[in-house]
């Protein structure tokens, strides 16, 4: 685990959701962490997608952001992954590679949710996640 955040109300009031967000990038993990708190999650930031795995595999969790590329997973292998463990659970994949239509093929058929690119525009990220997570 790197980082948690919370902030308290948000959209979501007084219901606590969980969102795990992956990147190995601390600067993008950073920001990604503090929108999404920003929206009322609690946030738990990992820069090693095996240890978000693991973390996701003992707690409940009700929203993943994750990266594509990354060193010894990348994004559609954890979503495959993940996919394993809870079905249902949204997942948003985070690339500066979001106009690669290969990548984007491989992202649907694995299971993401939505995927957004990089630099991240804050008010897609707000839009995306607040539709997610009615």
């Amino acid at each position: 685990m790197l980082q948690f955040a919370q902030k308290k109300g948000g959209f979501l009031g007084m219901l606590v959701r969980r969102a795990v967000a992956i990147d190995d990038e601390q600067a993008v993990l950073s920001t990604i962490v503090e929108l999404t708190a920003l929206l009322g999650l609690e946030v738990k930031g990992f820069l090693c997608p095996a240890a978000a795995l693991a973390y996701i595999r003992a707690n409940r969790v009700d929203l993943i952001l994750t990266d594509f590329r990354m060193p010894g997973m990348d994004g559609v292998e954890l979503v495959r992954e993940v996919r394993k463990i809870d079905g249902d659970v949204p997942i948003v994949m985070i690339t500066g590679n979001a106009e690669d239509e290969e990548l984007r093929r491989r992202a649907w058929s694995s299971g993401v949710t939505d995927i957004l690119g990089k630099p991240i525009d804050c008010r897609r990220f707000d839009a995306i996640i607040r539709t997610i997570m009615k």
